[in-house]
This record gives structure tokens, sequence and C-alpha cells, in this order.
């Protein structure tokens, strides 16, 4: 079985494609993922799920996260939409940092699938498996409690269950 370890991954403009650079077996490589039907209505999302369905190239997509492609593909649709590449990274790095005061209720759908994606990539990247060395199971915190306990006057009456 062939070993697959994707080193670098960026974007060609003109034709649109990922650009991968990849090590196989001790000898390193360079594909080109060509990214068909893009437009700058393109939803990144539903683009990056039929990227990681097509057979001839899943091997190697398989291997960038969610986050990352999607943030290959923002590239290239922020290309097409005329943004230089500086002002798109600088957008993308808006759209991957985390602000737990940011009302994600009133962001658009591209902002909050990209906010979603980078919380899951920060949460598996955090989350400890039963396999990890540092792993303890059952542990308990307590935490201050800043104001008294409010109280709830609705689950009080436990004898009106009658309509």
């Amino acid at each position: 079985m062939e070993t697959l370890t994707v080193r670098k991954v960026g974007v060609k403009f003109r034709p649109a494609a990922l650009v991968m650079t990849y090590s196989k077996d001790s000898s390193i490589r360079r594909r080109c993922i060509p990214v068909r039907n893009i437009n700058k209505d393109s939803d990144i999302e539903n683009l990056a799920s039929e990227m990681r369905c097509l057979k001839q190239h899943s091997r190697f997509i398989s291997q960038l996260s969610k986050l990352q492609l999607m943030k290959m593909l923002t590239f290239i649709k922020d290309n097409l939409n005329g943004l230089s590449l500086d002002e798109s990274i600088s957008r993308s790095k808006n759209l991957d940092t985390i602000d737990p005061n940011e009302d994600l209720n009133k962001a658009d759908q591209e902002t909050l699938v990209r906010k979603k994606a980078a919380m899951e990539e920060s949460f598996l990247k955090n989350h400890k498996k039963p396999t990890d060395a540092d792993f303890q199971y059952d542990i308990e915190k307590d935490f201050p409690i800043n104001d008294a306990v409010e109280t709830v006057n609705w689950s009080d009456d436990d004898d009106d269950f009658e309509f």
C-alpha cells in the first residue's frame, strides 16, 4: 500500500485548479486538480463536497481538511469576483477567526459555513481520544458562581398537569 502525504496546497487561477505537492513512497510529486463549474456565485460548501466525490482525485482531496479545501476554493471564487490575492487572504483570515462575541445569527451563509468549519477543525485538534496518553476519564470541575442562582417559577408547580 502506498503512503500519500500532502505537503503543500495552493491554487492556480487560470485555469482554476488546486495544486498539491505530496510525497508518495519517498518521492515528492505535484498534482494539478482542475476546479470545474466554479463561477462568481458558486456555493463553496457544495463545490467542496462535489470535489471530495471525484473518483480520480479523491485520495488527494481526502487528505485535506474541509476548512482547507473551502479556503482554497474561496481564493479562486474571490479571484473571479475581482479581489486581489492579498484582499482574499485577509478576508479568509477574518472568516477563519472565531470571535466568541460575534453574533453568527446575523452572518450570511458562506460566513456561517466557514466559521462552523473553523470551529470543527479547532475542536478536532483539541479533542482528547481514549487512545491519547494524556486522556482522563470522568473529569469533574467546579465552576465559580458569579451571581446568585436564578430561580424559575414555572417549574415550581408540579401538580398543575390538568388541561
